[in-house]
């Protein structure tokens, strides 16, 4: 993918973003945090997003895109589902009827896994262009609707709600099924205020933490979902520490995910209490089979 015009921070350098001693402190923060050295760059304040993804896609041989200039059609946006979205941080951009292709939008142009998942679900050829992380997100919530102040939290109410709502006004002479499908928990695990500090003491370490995966099965050995080396900062809600060693950098990371996922499923367990509390107050709860699956089907 790349062409030969030289390394991001190369190109970076060429164009006075940034200084060779300004790269050299981004590089031994990217080490000892096990960061990208394109993310150290912008949080320590050297380059701006929009720098670097220009730069890096003056390297990868892909197109730069300011979403604030486009206005991408509705018949695009629905090629790629929210969830799909939101779960990799991408944005469809528009089809290429000549190279029949789907241009999509991303800040990695490394993330081959979800680009090869990408063309299953969209069963045409994928080609990427580049944009910041937080612009892309920023498109995120204005294309698929969201409105702002929406959360995770008001979203289980809301499906709770309607779910509650059908069971009060089906027809009692028949059996039912109702399928609640609720908005799985994932990145970046907001939850509500009544739920800040739970956790804040820390969360037991499972005994898995400092599996190596040793003679695993390949899928586990070579999935890209280590909490270390393969979660973005911005998944921490704040910087990393670059003073830690590589268990305690471990430590610190897990806690930082951990307590913010129990906190934001607080919210799913309330709301499939009240889904039972009201199977329970229908007097239909013993006649009932409730079946829990994952966000995996």
């Amino acid at each position: 993918m790349a062409t030969g015009m030289g390394d991001f921070t190369d190109i970076l350098i060429r164009r006075g973003a940034i200084s060779r001693d300004q790269l050299t402190e981004a590089e031994r923060m990217a080490r000892s945090g096990q960061q990208k050295v394109a993310d150290c760059l912008i949080q320590l304040g050297y380059a701006t997003g929009e720098e670097v993804m220009r730069a890096l896609a003056e390297e990868n041989a892909c197109e730069y895109v300011d979403l604030q200039e486009v206005k991408i059609p509705d018949e695009v946006i629905e090629l790629v589902p929210e969830s799909v979205a939101r779960e990799n941080v991408i944005l469809p951009l528009r089809v290429d009827d000549e190279m029949q292709a789907v241009i999509v939008v991303a800040s990695d142009p490394q993330a081959y896994e979800v680009f090869e998942n990408l063309r299953f679900i969209l069963n045409k050829r994928v080609e990427i262009a580049l944009a910041p992380r937080e612009s892309i997100l920023e498109s995120i919530n204005r294309y698929y609707g969201q409105v702002e102040g929406e959360s995770a939290d008001s979203m289980l109410q809301e499906f709770t709600d309607t779910a509650i709502d059908w069971l009060d006004e089906r027809d009692r002479s028949r059996p039912f099924c109702a399928l609640v499908q609720h908005k799985a928990p994932h990145e970046p695990w907001d939850f509500h205020e009544r739920h800040a500090g739970h956790f804040d003491a820390g969360v037991p370490e499972p005994a898995t933490l400092r599996d190596d995966y040793d003679g695993r099965a390949t899928p586990a050995r070579e999935a890209t979902m280590r909490i270390v080396a393969d979660m973005p900062e911005e998944d921490f809600k704040q910087f990393v520490p670059t003073d830690l060693d590589p268990d305690g950098l471990l430590r610190w990371k897990y806690q930082r995910y951990i307590q913010d996922y129990l906190r934001c499923v607080q919210a799913l367990d309330e709301n499939v209490a009240r889904l039972l509390g009201y199977l329970d107050d229908d007097g239909v709860a013993s006649e009932t089979i409730v079946v829990y699956t994952s966000d995996q089907g």
